[in-house]
């Protein structure tokens, strides 16, 4: 099972015609991907560079079926650069003895780079 975050705001634009076409987008890539994946929309907050809190309207899936692959990591990818986004968080939770496990977030997408590590804490998870 995989969850995703998909942050929907892109640079400074806060247009809300666009955000609303990014967020039918999203959602309906994802429907795509992932037939069975369950969406909500959440809003991330995190502190940027110079200290300011940014608050970020925020894609969040659970798709019970998908697990990582390279596939999966290449469709993520052009997801991520058909939103104009640096990266999708990827957080992969497996349920081998009925405890909820996480094997941890990675960043994919053209410019993760930037962005160094993804602390778990700050994954919006679909249950939340």
């Amino acid at each position: 099972m995989i969850e995703l975050n998909i942050g929907l705001n892109v640079g400074s634009n806060r247009d809300g015609e666009r955000l609303h076409t990014r967020r039918v987008m999203a959602e309906s890539i994802c429907m795509v991907l992932f037939g069975g994946a369950q969406l909500k929309l959440r809003t991330a907050v995190y502190r940027a560079e110079g200290g300011r809190d940014v608050r970020e309207l925020t894609l969040v899936v659970l798709a019970p079926d998908a697990h990582p692959s390279p596939v999966l990591r290449r469709q993520l990818e052009r997801l991520a650069a058909l939103l104009g986004q640096d990266y999708v968080a990827l957080l992969h939770v497996t349920d081998d003895v009925g405890d909820d496990d996480t094997t941890g977030c990675v960043l994919v997408g053209p410019r993760t780079e930037k962005w160094g590590s993804f602390p778990l804490e700050t994954f919006i998870r679909f249950d939340d």
